[in-house]
């Protein structure tokens, strides 16, 4: 963490680039685990979906939002792998939320 004056930064990595800026700049995103499995298991489905208020439990992964930097990450699987899933997890509403962040329906808070 760092001091920008009496407030601290913090700083952390992007999923998709690596790079490392204060949070504000980023998106938290988190895992959910929803419902029965496709072919009626009982094993959950996984599902990231984003966390602009920064308050949801568990752990959390950061990218940096805009929709190239999205596709390199779920090409790359780098949702997964940071949040430590098993298999393939549903990332599309990562997706709809920072395509609703860069046309401007959706601020970031």
């Amino acid at each position: 963490m760092h001091r920008q004056g009496s407030t601290p930064v913090r700083i952390r990595t992007c999923i998709a680039t690596r790079t490392r800026c204060s949070d504000t700049r980023m998106l938290r995103v988190v895992l959910r685990q929803d419902g029965a499995s496709q072919d009626g298991s009982s094993k959950k489905e996984a599902v990231i979906i984003p966390d602009p208020s920064r308050s949801l439990p568990g752990r959390g992964a950061w990218i940096i939002p805009t929709t190239k930097n999205f596709e390199r990450a779920r090409q790359r699987r780098a949702f997964e792998r940071a949040l430590r899933v098993s298999g393939k997890a549903d990332t599309r509403q990562i997706g709809e939320y920072i395509e609703s962040l860069e046309s401007g329906s959706v601020t970031a808070t």
